[in-house]
């Protein structure tokens, strides 16, 4: 690694758990997922994060509804200790809509997975075997108010909607399609001060083999 580029990478010790469950066995669409992870170096980085979700899923039913919530927080730097707790979130993936991208506007834009806090109330429907899509709802909030900038005091940072459509074109292709609605909170007002709302769309295609 190189100290003078990324000082908390060097030495760095990760350490992450996963679960995933389904408890009742009455109810077996009903589903949850827990993962925490911590980064440990000395000064350099010490900092945590976890995930909870629960989602339920109606797979009897036509279009096979599933609604989920997500809480996620990724530790913010603490600017009156002498070490260093803002989250790294190393190498970022992609594998469905609002994972490790958390909003189409925020996370790709002006968030990251470092001093975070979020809901997301997801609604998903596959009509088809070809067609999904759904909508995501966003609430983003930060951890450490005073190490996002000298004049940020507030801890929200925005509210988003998301609402996509997955289209298999074959069994490569995919093609998507995705609207995006933004509304800056306080904080992002503090940083930018932008207070008009955000507005974005999209089209994907994707090629898997």
């Amino acid at each position: 690694a190189d100290a003078d580029m990324r000082p908390g990478r060097d030495g760095l010790n990760v350490f992450n758990v996963r679960a995933y469950t389904a408890p009742l066995r009455n109810v077996p669409d009903l589903s949850f997922e827990f993962e925490y992870a911590a980064e440990r170096n000395g000064d350099a980085l010490d900092s945590n994060a976890w995930t909870a979700q629960g989602g339920y899923a109606w797979n009897d039913v036509t279009w096979k509804p599933k609604l989920t919530y997500r809480y996620a927080y990724f530790q913010g730097d603490d600017p009156e200790t002498p070490a260093n707790e803002a989250f790294d979130p190393l190498l970022l993936g992609f594998y469905d809509w609002g994972t490790w991208w958390q909003g189409e506007i925020a996370g790709e834009y002006f968030l990251s997975n470092s001093n975070l806090a979020s809901h997301m109330v997801r609604a998903h429907v596959t009509p088809s075997d070809m067609v999904s899509g759904g909508l995501m709802l966003f609430n983003f909030s930060l951890d450490q108010p005073g190490s996002a900038g000298e004049n940020v005091t507030s801890k929200d940072v925005a509210f988003e909607a998301d609402a996509y459509v997955d289209w298999k074109l074959n069994k490569n292709f995919t093609l998507s399609f995705l609207g995006a609605y933004g509304d800056p909170g306080k904080a992002v007002q503090e940083t930018s001060g932008r207070t008009k709302n955000f507005a974005y769309g999209m089209v994907y295609v994707a090629y898997s083999y």
